[in-house]
């Protein structure tokens, strides 16, 4: 069975533009939960992540979406992060989102790296959930990461926990 254990937390207590993650310890495998919000007042702000300070085109992602209108599915390559969905609309004391982020064999340096993200949606409504799954093109181990959206700031109160997964 494999060991979890407690590697950081953030708790904003002011408004920032990024939060980032650099002592990450020597795991297997990492898991996150993040319960963000941002300052948009409406509907929409992606939050994303890049690895290794990398704001290149070397990502990848394709996403699916379920809502009460239906489902969608998406795919983009050359992107600069990897966009988790839309969740830091709404401001406002009810309006975190959260995510579970898993990032596999972070430290294998013979393949690219993914991740796969799962949020129970965006702004004040929380209707839809996103289901992300992600590559950075580059073998490297992964040594930081850094959680931003290019055009709003998350907000004081949100949370980031950092795990380690150590296999059996």
């Amino acid at each position: 069975m494999p060991t979890y254990a407690q590697v950081a937390t953030t708790t904003l207590t002011t408004t920032t533009a990024t939060i980032t993650f650099s002592s990450l310890g020597s795991y297997t495998d990492l898991f996150i939960i993040a319960s963000t919000q941002g300052t948009r007042t409406t509907y929409g702000g992606d939050f994303g992540i890049r690895f290794n300070g990398d704001s290149g085109g070397n990502y990848i992602q394709g996403f699916t979406r379920g809502s009460s209108s239906g489902a969608s599915a998406s795919s983009y390559t050359g992107l600069n992060e990897i966009n988790l969905g839309g969740a830091l609309g709404g401001t406002g004391s009810n309006n975190f989102s959260l995510f579970y982020i898993f990032l596999p064999n972070y430290r294998n340096t013979s393949v690219h790296k993914t991740i796969h993200a799962f949020d129970n949606g965006a702004g004040t409504e929380h209707t839809q959930t996103d289901y992300t799954i992600g590559a950075w093109a580059n073998t490297a181990a992964i040594t930081s990461f850094l959680f931003l959206n290019p055009s709003y700031n998350f907000v004081a109160g949100t949370t980031i926990s950092l795990y380690g997964i150590l296999a059996a």
